[in-house]
């Protein structure tokens, strides 16, 4: 995302395409192709400053998950959420965080967990929640937030071969919108 309020569909296709034509070579965790988010604003009086911003998953608040190297693995390993007004969502699949590689029984069934919480001074009054599977929508989720700080819910879904699982979020009220996109985990199957 680039100073938008939503992602470009062509954008997250090509990604989508990108994930998907490299799904082995990911699987095994030697390549990665990440999503994030940016204002592309050279100056703070600009209008899209802080607009876009990621979410980067170190495990610390503090030292030395506040370290650059620890940011720079998390950003190249995919554990971030690209947000396009500040409002968070977060997804992990069986406990696994957005970058991460798992093996499952083929035709078991995963736990997607998401949550989010919008952004405070938007007012919004509802959460899309879509969880893509191998670039192909699988389900979505409409939850009212009206009045509430953040959500949850969790998710349960079949994998019957190699997949990629990633979340989006998309926040409303009607007026204004605000977009997450979690980055996906990546699953390899055994028989």
């Amino acid at each position: 995302m680039s100073n938008e309020s939503s992602p470009n569909a062509n954008a997250i296709a090509k990604w989508d395409q990108q994930l998907l034509s490299k799904l082995g070579d990911e699987i095994l965790g030697n390549y990665w192709c990440v999503a994030m988010a940016n204002s592309d604003v050279h100056t703070s009086s600009s209008a899209g400053w802080a607009a876009n911003m990621n979410y980067i998953y170190t495990g610390s608040y503090s030292a030395p998950g506040t370290s650059p190297s620890v940011v720079w693995d998390a950003i190249r390993n995919g554990r971030s959420t690209a947000s396009s007004d500040g409002s968070f969502a977060a997804a992990t699949v069986n406990g696994f965080y957005p970058g991460s590689h798992t093996t499952v029984v083929r035709n078991s069934t995963v736990s997607v967990f998401v949550t989010g919480t919008p952004l405070s001074t938007k007012g919004y009054t509802n959460a899309q929640v879509r969880i893509i599977k191998n670039g192909s929508l699988a389900t979505t989720q409409n939850i009212p937030i009206d009045g509430i700080s953040n959500f949850t819910t969790t998710i349960p879904m079949t994998v019957s071969q190699n997949c990629y699982i990633r979340a989006e979020a998309a926040y409303s009220n009607g007026i204004q919108s605000g977009y997450c996109l979690v980055n996906p985990v990546f699953i390899g199957t055994s028989n």
